[in-house]
């Protein structure tokens, strides 16, 4: 093969493959969120859970967020996931939007969170009230590499601490309000560790 004709397969090649690249960036609805800054992955959050999009809410946090909640399901650890419910109702409440595993549409963890937060969002007792106005503020530093960024004013006011993937995105480690434990994934809720 010639030398121009190698530059020219290599240069096709090139191109071939970054247009490839390219797709797959935006293959999925997961890859298609945006999430390139704090400011953009708290906007993102906030629209997906005002409009009730617990699927959404699921995805843009963080893996280790994604765990916490999880383990607490799945353990049964109801403490953090229904702390706000009437007291005695807890587990009534909870079970009752959530089929048997045998009934689910989906065996995907997101689509269970969604069931949750949908029951919780029936029963009153979202764990985390989004305020209805208010703009994300500037991310204030944290040691561990970690943001805060507050959103909304007043008593109203949520904090989200987010950290970054390896892949560049920011995710939410965690929500909390009125005192919340920005440390305990992923709505402040339940005993500090």
């Amino acid at each position: 093969m010639s030398p121009r004709r190698f530059v020219g397969a290599l240069v096709l090649s090139l191109i071939v493959m970054s247009g490839a690249a390219a797709a797959q960036s935006t293959r999925t609805p997961f890859d298609r969120l945006a999430l390139d800054s704090p400011e953009a992955a708290v906007a993102r959050f906030v629209d997906a859970y005002r409009q009730h999009d617990y699927v959404t809410v699921y995805w843009i946090l963080s893996p280790a967020a994604q765990k916490a909640w999880t383990d607490d399901f799945y353990a049964f650890n109801t403490e953090p996931l229904i702390a706000k419910l009437p007291a005695g109702r807890q587990s009534e409440i909870l079970m009752a939007g959530i089929p048997p595993m045998d009934q689910w549409d989906q065996q995907d963890v997101s689509w269970l969170f969604d069931r949750v937060m949908v029951t919780a969002e029936a029963a009153g007792a979202l764990p985390v009230q989004m305020p209805k106005d208010g703009m994300a503020g500037p991310p204030q530093p944290r040691p561990d590499g970690a943001v805060t960024i507050g959103f909304g004013q007043g008593t109203a006011a949520v904090k989200f601490r987010l950290g970054r993937a390896p892949s560049g995105q920011w995710r939410v480690f965690s929500v909390s309000a009125g005192g919340g434990n920005p440390d305990r994934a992923p709505w402040g809720l339940g005993k500090t560790d």
